[in-house]
């Protein structure tokens, strides 16, 4: 008897892309319009479980009605005030990463809260990595950042 196949990997076969994007360029043209690019490019991405850890894995990112209903309605001067656990922080991330490798030349700044041991910045640059990591796994995607800490990328343009 053949084992099923795990949800990750069913996940996988989903997300691909009809055609492997090898480079920053050809990623653009095709993910840069708004809002439809912005839903395709999500549909590329992975996330960490809230409670997950590394054994349990990564999981498609799928918007909640809540992510989904703020995409639609949402305008260059929105503000965000929230409870928690309504998954905001993600899909901002979503789009700050979105816009930072669609759009040549610009600058993204996240700012979160300060801490002592620095662990919402960890936090925050860890979920990054996982959805650049995300795009070369489900898109092909090779980034060559020009310069990269733990909490800085760079682009070459």
């Amino acid at each position: 008897m053949t084992a099923a196949p795990s949800q990750h990997s069913l996940a996988r076969r989903v997300f691909a892309p009809a055609r492997p994007v090898t480079d920053l360029p050809a990623f653009r043209a095709r993910y840069v319009p708004d809002p439809t690019g912005f839903y395709a490019y999500c549909d590329l991405l992975e996330i960490k479980p809230q409670e997950g850890t590394s054994a349990t894995g990564l999981i498609p990112f799928r918007r909640s009605w809540i992510q989904q209903r703020y995409c639609e309605q949402r305008t260059p001067r929105d503000v965000i005030c929230k409870p928690r656990q309504v998954w905001i922080t993600q899909i901002e991330l979503a789009r700050d990463t979105w816009f930072f490798l669609t759009k040549r030349g610009v600058n993204v700044i996240i700012v979160c809260q300060s801490s002592t041991d620095h662990s919402m910045l960890n936090r925050l640059s860890e979920r990054i990595n996982i959805l650049f990591n995300s795009l070369r796994r489900n898109a092909g995607l090779v980034l060559d950042f020009a310069s990269e800490t733990k909490a800085s990328w760079s682009l070459p343009d």
